[in-house]
């Protein structure tokens, strides 16, 4: 189990990266709020499950980095191409 836990933030980082237009913000934000969620439920349940914690804390960090870059990309890479057509 410990296996899978720890390859889905990869492969999640993965495919993102080569396929970053074929998702959504809001896909991207639900795995960074999957992450955030199960990380707080994994330090309240007894006895507190360390592994499970590591692994949601990598999944919603890269999701927060992925979101970020999702958001970026959509609403301020624009304003930087009309920026440059303005200018030459």
């Amino acid at each position: 189990a410990l296996v899978f836990q720890t390859t889905c933030p990869l492969v999640y980082y993965a495919i993102l990266v080569y396929f970053s237009h074929a998702t959504s913000v809001v896909s991207r934000a639900a795995v960074a709020c999957t992450g955030i969620i199960w990380s707080r439920y994994s330090m309240v349940i007894t006895p507190k499950n360390w592994n499970l914690f590591s692994v949601n804390v990598a999944m919603a960090g890269t999701g927060l980095y992925q979101l970020s870059r999702k958001i970026r990309k959509d609403y301020f890479e624009d304003e930087k191409e009309v920026a440059a057509s303005l200018e030459g």
